[in-house]
């Protein structure tokens, strides 16, 4: 049975990333915002739901009169930059890594690459700082060579230690798009931080119509086909790590594979089996009426820990890291 990660913002947040609702308070300080009123405007106006839905107004006013909302949306979306840069400048002064402790047998990244493929929401450059020069030597059994991104190209200084060229440097589309058997594969389902389309433009999707923009761009295009090829083409396990299920083409492509292959998931968030409800507009109403999350939930969720991860690869939670490693059907690896 194939294993698979899907992460979120909550998987950062365990090194201190930032989340969605969490942006709101950053970009009020960015003078792009601070200088343009209505873009203040638009931020508080969303500011419970989170910048995207902010962002999401802006490219809506933006299609509507161009001519008028040009500088606000380059002002947001610069803005946006500069904080994934913040974020990412961040995490490479941090000399731990992603580990948070040293005992081999509970090492996080002897956890990541006992997956197949490893999909994520995020556009930080975390796992390429502090996780790809590990996937060589991290399996006993030696599985992969190494990590890849496939159909990205970047250039390569050799001043950088090995795996952080994807991260230092800026990724472009190659002219091939491979996977190579024996490298275990980063699906960044919405682009990156430091990716950049042919004609120089960020290849990163933020706010609305995800699946339209995701359609538009063949590498993620690509990806996303791959996503659902993998998760509905053969039963599989998934780990879900800090993913608040909000995005509706993520979550139908789920639904199908549980529908196709009785796909089942564990969970990792410190809100546990209930997450499904925040994600539900009727949650506060008066009647609650189940929608495709709650199915999701009741259908495929296998196992659930609120742990954060540096408890359970922490060595602080042993009754969380061996319920995480069973549902996977990984060894027990401490002594």
């Amino acid at each position: 049975m194939k294993k698979y990660l899907l992460l979120g913002a909550g998987f950062s947040r365990n090194w201190h990333g930032l989340l969605a609702t969490e942006v709101f308070d950053h970009l009020l300080s960015v003078p792009e915002v601070m200088a343009d009123p209505y873009l203040r405007g638009v931020l508080f106006k969303h500011r419970a739901s989170g910048f995207e839905q902010a962002l999401s107004e802006v490219q809506s006013d933006y299609r509507r009169d161009a001519a008028k909302y040009v500088n606000s949306l380059a002002g947001i979306q610069s803005a946006i930059a500069r904080i994934f840069d913040r974020m990412n400048r961040s995490y490479e002064k941090n000399l731990n890594g992603i580990e948070f402790q040293n005992d081999r047998h509970l090492l996080l990244r002897t956890f990541l690459v006992e997956f197949d493929a490893v999909f994520t929401l995020n556009q930080d450059v975390l796992l390429e700082l502090h996780y790809f020069q590990h996937v060589l030597l991290a399996s006993d059994r030696r599985r992969w060579d190494g990590p890849q991104i496939p159909g990205m190209t970047g250039v390569r200084s050799e001043e950088q230690p090995l795996g952080q060229h994807w991260a230092a440097g800026t990724l472009v589309p190659s002219s091939t798009y491979e996977f190579h058997s024996r490298s275990q594969p980063l699906i960044k389902l919405h682009g990156s931080s430091n990716w950049r389309e042919a004609g120089g433009g960020p290849l990163m999707i933020l706010g609305a119509e995800k699946l339209r923009a995701i359609g538009s761009n063949s590498i993620l295009a690509r990806y996303f086909e791959y996503f659902s090829n993998c998760l509905c083409g053969e039963p599989s396990r998934v780990c879900v790590i800090g993913y608040g299920f909000r995005d509706t083409h993520i979550n139908d492509v789920l639904l199908d594979a549980v529908n196709k292959q009785g796909m089942k998931f564990f969970l990792i968030d410190p809100a546990g089996a209930e997450l499904y409800r925040s994600v539900n507009p009727t949650d506060k109403a008066p009647i609650y009426c189940p929608g495709p999350v709650d199915r999701l939930f009741e259908q495929a969720l296998g196992g659930v820990s609120k742990r954060g991860l540096a408890e359970t690869f922490g060595g602080r939670d042993l009754v969380s890291f061996d319920h995480l490693n069973e549902f996977f059907g990984l060894a027990r690896r401490r002594a």
